[in-house]
């Protein structure tokens, strides 16, 4: 069976590892910034996903999360790394288009894929620059 987590033990091991080899002053600022999305972007997000890509009723949501759940179980398996966000909003919009191509709000559907398209190099960029600043601290 594959199981989409490892187990707790093995997380938290790698976790502290990972904090004993790093500069505190880094994990913190890695901290403080996640929790800062946790709080300011994550309710925009749900509420973008949730509620404005597609008006879904309970059964909808049903299909949904089995839909997305039935691809993560499948990528895991083949190995395949997969975002739960992603398969989450695909399945929304499949579920939305069910009842028409014109039930789906494309714009947002739309900002959602410029987001994913972005979000890799504009990481990338920002690490560099980091690991950059860091370097010249010090830090490496």
């Amino acid at each position: 069976m594959v199981w989409f987590m490892p187990k707790e033990e093995d997380f938290f091991e790698r976790f502290e590892s990972a904090a004993r080899n790093a500069h505190e002053g880094a994990v913190l600022v890695v901290e403080f910034v996640e929790k800062f999305d946790d709080i300011v972007a994550r309710a925009k997000r749900i509420k973008d996903i949730g509620q404005r890509i597609a008006e879904l009723q309970p059964v909808h949501g049903f299909c949904a999360e089995s839909a997305g759940a039935v691809c993560l179980h499948g990528a895991t398996g083949l190995g395949i790394p997969v975002s739960t966000t992603h398969t989450i909003t695909g399945a929304i919009v499949g579920v939305g288009a069910t009842r028409g191509v014109r039930a789906v709000r494309w714009g947002v559907a739309g900002r959602v894929v410029w987001a994913w398209v972005l979000t890799i190099p504009l990481a990338a960029l920002i690490a560099a620059g980091m690991l950059h600043i860091f370097g010249f601290m010090g830090w490496r």
